[in-house]
């Protein structure tokens, strides 16, 4: 193209200093057998100790404000999400996203949800996000987050993915993993 247009970041993304807790190695001591979060922290089968939970849908903006102050909230120390999107292209040209989710590391000793308790905004890990029903309000609440350095956005096959957050939403990715 004729014309180039810099990346609103890029001072951010070529200074980027990888914090020590970034670069260091945990202990097996500290994970316990099977981490602390994701999905390895699932269900291994019947009588398993291993917590499970199920994601917890986002929908509205007021739900969507709450989990940005949860990962906003320094008493959290939230350091990490984990982040994948899902988008929609069939009879369409560019696509759209549809949804997004977002996790959180548990808590080291994470809680069970046996017994019919429930998982809050407060207390999950795992988040699916109506990017369709939040779309006009995605870039308001979600757009900090991801350009802040001090928390690690961990993707699988971002190719794909940072170009749907840009041109859907207008966010921004600084200290992808």
């Amino acid at each position: 193209p004729d014309v180039h247009y810099p990346h609103q970041y890029e001072q951010e993304i070529r200074t980027l200093q990888y914090r020590d807790w970034q670069l260091a190695v945990e202990t097996e001591e500290r994970l316990g057998e099977h981490g602390v979060g994701g999905t390895l922290n699932r269900s291994t089968g019947a009588g398993s100790s291993v917590p499970t939970e199920k994601g917890l849908w986002i929908d509205t903006e007021k739900d969507l404000e709450r989990l940005v102050r949860r990962i906003n909230n320094p008493a959290e120390n939230i350091r990490e999400i984990a982040v994948d999107l899902e988008a929609h292209s069939h009879r369409t040209f560019g696509g759209i996203t549809c949804l997004m989710q977002l996790s959180l590391r548990r808590k080291s000793g994470g809680s069970s949800l046996a017994g019919g308790s429930s998982s809050t905004i407060e207390t999950a890990s795992d988040f699916l996000i109506d990017a369709i029903a939040l779309r006009k309000v995605m870039n308001h609440h979600l757009a900090a987050i991801f350009a802040n350095p001090d928390i690690v956005k961990v993707m699988h096959g971002a190719d794909s993915d940072i170009p749907w957050l840009q041109r859907d939403f207008g966010i921004y990715v600084v200290n992808l993993f």
